[in-house]
């Protein structure tokens, strides 16, 4: 299987270069663009300054005992296994019992969550494309804006899984 996946992003890379080549303007991947290409590309600086999070990083939050005995049974079925899982396992022992938790839609606000939803943001001097795991976005046939999502959700699950402690207390 290991073979197939990576056929498969040989020839995405085989596309991607076509594509710049064709295009001749620099596309990046979101999954492997660096913080020194971003850089160079937009103007970013790195945030220092976290007094604008202490709200967001300082909130307290009470887990019910039924939501603390749901975390940790999810905890105790994976966390032998979890650093051998493939990101498709992870997602659906680990990941989806979570987000199905959590209500991401409203008919009303127009807002839902969307999986493996392709992302481009294209200027006419980059072009940066990837697909995300897991989105919350606005519109309800098609995402239309982003308002949340992550990628790599195997790095994510597995640090919360084995850093538990910091995830129930």
């Amino acid at each position: 299987m290991l073979n197939f996946e990576l056929e498969i992003q040989k020839l995405k890379d085989q596309i991607a270069l076509l594509e710049r080549e064709q295009n001749s303007i620099p596309t990046f991947s979101f999954s492997k663009i660096t913080f020194e290409d971003l850089y160079n590309l937009v103007d970013i600086e790195r945030e220092f300054d976290q007094t604008k999070f202490h709200k967001w990083l300082n909130f307290s939050f009470n887990f019910s005992q039924d939501e603390v005995d749901f975390l940790q049974n999810i905890i105790d079925d994976n966390i032998f296994l979890i650093s051998s899982y493939k990101e498709e396992d992870l997602k659906i022992k680990v990941i989806s019992p979570i987000i199905n938790k959590i209500k991401f839609f409203s008919l009303k606000d127009k807002f839902r969550d969307f999986y493996e939803e392709p992302l481009i943001y294209k200027t006419d001097k980059f072009i940066f494309s990837g697909t995300t795991d897991f989105i919350v976005s606005r519109g309800l046939q098609f995402s239309q804006k982003p308002l949340f999502l992550f990628k790599n959700s195997k790095k994510v699950a597995i640090f919360l899984i084995l850093n538990r402690n910091f995830l129930l207390n």
